[in-house]
């Protein structure tokens, strides 16, 4: 059986086509339509296919359509984490607290750090994430950024747990009482316009010192031959001496400072050169001779620099005249002190 549409009336004539075994077929055409020509079929089975079933209009190439646009062409599905793109979650698979053991006063705060490491080989710091606890908080607390504060003396376990991860530290607490304040250097020689800085240090009963020298409070006996600022930075105004005092808790201290107008002459790098092989040290010390014969170790004092820092390096400071080989070659190292420089060669081997 087969269906036409007229494309003049929109009707539907429904033919039925039998064949019965013998050579050919019977087929039965649609009427005419009023105003339309007789519509005209070939005999034939081949004429229609009547298994096809018919067809509206528009559901042509629907089973193309399913298999094309939109379909697989195997029907396999995609995995959840490919349709998504998102990549399969880490996890974590080590926890450790920096660093593994502490000490500190009674009254004091010490800062722990947590780190994790991840299936993916990768690692962070989670000390904000972690879950901070103290074994015994009559003695020190922490908080849930790894501060901890001492209360009394004792000694106390640090834990930080994290995603089913758990790290412990030491931390031990010392009661100690404010014994002295000290002053370094207790003398010192200062040229006009020089600066240089004092360090106060607060001693405890139990022989442990504290840096204070942003705590107390600095004064200068004479301002005009020499100042100090908060920090303790001394500044050389004119020829003539000042005691530099630092006061806190009742406790002081001072520095005596002695200020020169003695004109520099020249400056001295000892030894005059120096070979030093990649990653060891070595020190260089710079002598001043000023008038008068006067002569004054400035190596702490002066400004070192290298001209080549990827052959070596050197500090200044606490750590003036101090070198590092860095690689193979050569440079060369200069101290500057108001205005005079002295060089040396470095070689690295």
């Amino acid at each position: 059986m087969g269906a036409w549409r007229n494309r003049v009336s929109g009707a539907v004539w429904v033919v039925v086509v039998l064949a019965a075994g013998c050579g050919g077929g019977t087929s039965l055409a649609p009427p005419p339509v009023d105003g339309a020509g007789p519509v005209t079929t070939t005999d034939g089975p081949a004429a229609l296919t009547p298994d096809a079933g018919p067809v509206a209009d528009g559901a042509a190439g629907s089973d193309a359509a399913a298999m094309g646009e939109g379909g697989a062409s195997d029907g396999a599905l995609a995995p959840a984490d490919a349709a998504t793109g998102d990549a399969p979650a880490k996890t974590a698979t080590g926890l450790t607290i920096a660093p593994t053991e502490a000490h500190l006063r009674a009254g004091e705060t010490f800062s722990f750090q947590a780190r994790a490491t991840f299936s993916d080989a990768s690692s962070t710091e989670v000390t904000g994430q972690v879950t901070w606890s103290s074994s015994d908080l009559a003695v020190a607390t922490i908080d849930q950024g790894g501060l901890a504060s001492g209360l009394t003396a004792g000694m106390v376990t640090i834990k930080a747990g994290y995603q089913g991860l758990e790290a412990s530290a030491t931390l031990v607490v010392r009661v100690a009482t404010a014994s002295a304040v000290m002053v370094s250097p207790a003398q010192a020689i200062l040229d006009v316009g020089e600066t240089a800085p004092l360090q106060a240090l607060l001693v405890f009963s139990d022989g442990s010192s504290k840096d204070v020298s942003s705590e107390v409070g600095w004064s200068s006996s004479n301002e005009t031959a020499a100042t100090v600022d908060r920090f303790g930075v001394v500044t050389g105004k004119a020829a003539g001496s000042a005691d530099i005092t630092a006061r806190l808790l009742g406790f002081s201290a001072i520095s005596q400072v002695t200020v020169s107008n003695a004109r520099l002459l020249a400056l001295r790098i000892e030894p005059a050169a120096l070979s030093v092989p990649a990653g060891q040290t070595r020190a260089f010390s710079l002598a001043g001779d000023f008038e008068g014969g006067l002569m004054r170790n400035l190596t702490r004092r002066a400004a070192w620099s290298s001209s080549k820092p990827g052959v070596a390096t050197v500090g200044s400071g606490v750590k003036g005249g101090l070198v590092v080989g860095v690689a193979a070659g050569t440079t060369t190292i200069t101290a500057s002190y108001l205005g005079i420089d002295a060089t040396a060669p470095v070689t690295v081997p």
